[in-house]
């Protein structure tokens, strides 16, 4: 898991944010000058990794904050004493809690699934810009397409999720439809699940 420090970088946070592909991690000391920590004791290396393979994204329990699906291949068991066995791949469900930060999810219909017209009925291929105001009053773009891919035999949630930090309100909602008809919305409020449909192509 890596996050952006706003410079341009990013910085792994995956141990932080107790996302580690391993069963039974102890995640109580994370700090390594800590004389209680112990990397072994508490299953934070990589020999306890499990055999990862399909992840798969969606905001399961609806709250707003996107949450992820891993699955994992039989593999390798690394028991107490060191002794290799043999174990099915695990299913992990790692469930995002809520931060107080805000948020908006777009559900898409393209219009083939009201009239037979326009972009395909889930909107795939559709690029979407949302715009918000930033502290200083600038404006802040986050951009998003709307894809069926996933990873191996995992495909996300069809939803767009976007953070949106402090900002209650989204100044604009840009949706460049497949069929190349652009839609814009404006001020809309956070914190929901929008359904969007594609308008009609202008005659």
């Amino acid at each position: 898991m890596l996050r952006g420090d706003g410079k341009g970088s990013f910085e792994d946070v995956t141990v932080e944010a107790g996302l580690l592909d391993i069963q039974g991690v102890d995640y109580s000391v994370l700090d390594p000058s800590d004389p209680s920590y112990d990397a072994r004791r508490q299953r934070i290396l990589p020999s306890f990794h499990e055999n990862g393979k399909g992840l798969a994204k969606c905001d399961i329990d609806g709250n707003g904050y996107v949450d992820l699906i891993g699955t994992n291949s039989s593999g390798e068991l690394f028991d107490k004493t060191g002794d290799i066995g043999f174990a099915p791949g695990p299913l992990f469900v790692w469930m995002n809690r809520n931060q107080g930060n805000h948020w908006i999810a777009l559900r898409l219909q393209g219009r083939m699934a009201v009239d037979g017209t326009g972009s395909n009925a889930d909107g795939l291929g559709a690029r979407v810009y949302v715009r918000t105001a930033g502290p200083g009053g600038e404006t802040n773009t986050q951009v998003g397409e709307l894809t069926a891919s996933g990873t191996f035999l995992s495909m996300s949630c069809l939803d767009l999720h976007f953070g949106l930090g402090e900002s209650t309100v989204v100044d604009e909602i840009e949706i460049r439809w497949p069929s190349g008809v652009t839609q814009t919305l404006t001020g809309i409020d956070a914190d929901q699940v929008l359904s969007i449909t594609e308008p009609p192509r202008p005659q």
